[in-house]
């Protein structure tokens, strides 16, 4: 995920629906799980709760911009899925978004590296 030339990201979120996966679309959860970086690698600062995005087929836009800026001070964002228009929310706050399926502690093991 991130390498010797990306910077290592100082605060992710995480969508989770359990706590030990990054599993959630991103659209569908409203429970985020924010780490920072230590020198020990990352540790749970807050869980940040938003609105519900996606119901059934049709985006909440005004949702999906509430979330994004409610993300807006972390540097990368992991989600099970992300579909276009979060990504294009995210990244215009300057925020990075990741779609993968790892579980929560190998994801933040792979950033720490």
């Amino acid at each position: 995920m991130v390498n010797k030339y990306v910077k290592k990201p100082d605060k992710v979120a995480i969508a989770s629906t359990d706590g030990q996966r990054v599993d959630a679309c991103f659209g569908k959860v409203n429970e985020f799980r924010i780490f920072r970086a230590t020198a020990k690698g990352y540790q749970l600062e807050e869980i940040r709760r938003g609105p519900e995005i996606c119901h059934e087929r049709s985006h909440d836009l005004t949702a999906l911009n509430q979330t994004a800026d409610l993300l807006s001070d972390c540097q990368l964002v992991l989600a099970g899925r992300i579909g276009p228009a979060a990504m294009d929310a995210l990244t215009a706050r300057g925020v990075t978004a990741l779609a993968c399926s790892l579980g929560l502690e190998e994801a933040l093991t792979k950033l720490s590296s």
